[in-house]
């Protein structure tokens, strides 16, 4: 399980860009770090400190985001549906490729900050992302129904998906776009 926490929105040049953002803590290390070229990778990035963000990369182009750029997180105070919000102002470090949603998952984006930063959040927005590995063999829709049955699973998830589910969404475009070019060549 990582502790993470859910914003409502954020802000690029003062424009509501994206909804529904998973902030992860850096600690986490669930992700590459483009290098300053984007040719590759770093090899051990600097932990991020208080106030800067790695980003996913398919968000550079869609809002012309540098590295340095400012933008704003914005948590409700509570879950009410006028409540006060809270915002936090972060600097890109980078940009990082997630091995887990790909670039063209369509779920909420993950973005990653430093364990500070989660812990401040999490005062308003607790959520936790959770990985089960089942059994080869295992049933999954049986195990799903089981654990809805004892604690709620599928009520108070946000979303749930099988590996194969999150590979058939992030290949989605490369696999229609092969089909095209093979009809055509057909």
């Amino acid at each position: 399980t990582v502790k993470s926490a859910l914003c409502d929105d954020i802000y690029i040049n003062n424009q509501s860009a994206e909804r529904g953002l998973l902030l992860l803590p850096d600690s986490h290390k669930l992700y590459r770090v483009f290098n300053e070229k984007e040719t590759g990778y770093i090899e051990n990035p600097e932990p991020l400190k208080e106030g800067e963000i790695y980003i996913p990369y398919s968000m550079k182009g869609l809002y012309n985001i540098e590295a340095g750029s400012e933008i704003m997180i914005d948590i409700p105070k509570d879950k009410t549906p006028d409540s006060e919000r809270v915002k936090f102002q972060m600097k890109v470090k980078g940009f990082i490729a997630d091995p887990k949603f790909g670039s063209a998952f369509m779920a909420p984006g993950r973005f990653f900050i430093s364990d500070a930063d989660i812990e401040k959040m999490r005062t308003y927005s607790k959520i936790v992302e959770l990985d089960i590995h089942l059994r080869k063999g295992a049933d999954y829709i049986k195990v799903k129904k089981s654990l809805d049955n004892s604690c709620g699973l599928l009520e108070n998830a946000m979303s749930i998906f099988t590996k194969e589910e999150c590979i058939s969404y992030t290949t989605l475009y490369s696999d229609v776009g092969s089909r095209i070019v093979l009809a055509f060549v057909i």
